[in-house]
């Protein structure tokens, strides 16, 4: 069947074929369509992740467990946005969110003149609203671990 797509040899593939998921939300074929990250689909990623799903992503740490739960993101997800996501798509989103959160918070914690003004996403409150009051390692506040702090702000001395 070479050079034809679908099933019918040189016809389109049909959307059903062109992108098909597990039930785990993972991509068969070809690759997931591109989501467009409204602030309602970005609140409702961090919702189900850190709210509704939190308690249990804390709590399951192998990585069977995590998918399990990262599908049941992705399914309650497309249900309500009626969207084709699949799990990479949102843990990217939700990885890149968390890090840019840990680096915006880090940039305003910086001491001293910035040459640049630190720059805020258009969706900023929606990240405050849900990393904000987090608690992470060591108490401290969620995403301050995943950012060193500036030398100048640091808890530890460096031995030369």
């Amino acid at each position: 069947m070479e050079g034809g797509h679908g099933a019918h040899g040189g016809d389109p593939p049909s959307p059903e074929e062109d992108f098909a998921a597990d039930p785990l939300g993972k991509a068969l074929t070809e690759k997931a369509p591109r989501l467009v990250w409204t602030d309602s689909r970005l609140r409702t990623l961090l919702h189900l992740r850190l709210i509704a799903y939190g308690d249990q992503f804390n709590k399951h740490k192998s990585r069977a467990q995590l998918t399990v739960l990262w599908s049941r993101v992705v399914r309650r997800f497309n249900k309500q946005h009626e969207t084709k996501a699949v799990v990479d798509q949102l843990r990217n989103k939700f990885n890149a969110m968390k890090a840019l959160f840990g680096q915006i918070r880090a940039d305003e914690a910086t001491t001293g003149n910035l040459e640049k003004a630190v720059k805020y996403p258009s969706y900023w409150s929606v990240l405050v609203e849900f990393f904000a009051d987090k608690k992470g390692l060591r108490n401290q506040a969620y995403l301050e671990t995943l950012v060193s702090p500036p030398l100048s702000r640091r808890p530890w001395t460096v031995i030369e």
